[in-house]
């Protein structure tokens, strides 16, 4: 190759493969040559798979510490449960009597659902009107990111507001009676 120094790697790829049929044939395979002998008594099986059990195991009712273990969880699931459910009975019995709500809880349940429905109808209000003068607004072209913030801070500040007055509310109402 020394003398093909101008020669590019295709023309020398193309010239073919310079090889006798022995130097082109793969190298042989290694053989396993028995230089001991094929006894496999000193060979011992550590893991046969072959267990062996007492006469009686099929009429045992558990046959495997697995099934023990199983059993036992399920006895104790089961007693836990009993305790459980004993345990919510008495409460029960406890609480029958007490189901009917004295006029106090009525009374503050009343005061705060009106308080919520106010919230609710003022909360639908403003809604729809933010809705509809952004409506207005972006029809106008006049809608930016800046409005939409003011607007934001605005609802913001109106529910702040609406949660202190709230708040007021039912204490004056708690310490009045």
């Amino acid at each position: 190759m020394s003398n093909n120094k101008d020669m590019d790697w295709a023309a020398i790829a193309a010239k073919g493969a310079h090889q006798s049929p022995d130097e082109a044939r793969a190298p042989p395979v290694d053989t396993i040559i028995p230089n001991e002998s094929a006894s496999t008594s000193s060979l011992v099986d550590v893991d046969s798979g072959v267990t062996v059990v007492p006469p009686d195991f099929l009429e045992r009712p558990i046959k495997t510490e697995t099934q023990a273990t199983r059993i036992e969880l399920e006895e104790g699931a089961r007693v836990a449960a009993q305790e459980n459910q004993s345990h919510h009975n008495k409460q029960q019995n406890g609480k029958r009597s007490k189901k009917t709500p004295t006029k106090k809880q009525v009374r503050k349940a009343v005061e705060w659902n009106s308080v919520q429905v106010v919230n609710t109808v003022l909360g639908a209000v403003a809604a729809v009107a933010l809705g509809w003068g952004a409506w207005r607004r972006y029809k106008m072209g006049e809608l930016s990111w800046g409005l939409v913030g003011i607007w934001g801070a605005g609802v913001a500040a109106v529910g702040v507001l609406d949660v202190v007055a709230t708040r007021l509310y039912l204490d004056s109402k708690k310490g009045g009676h």
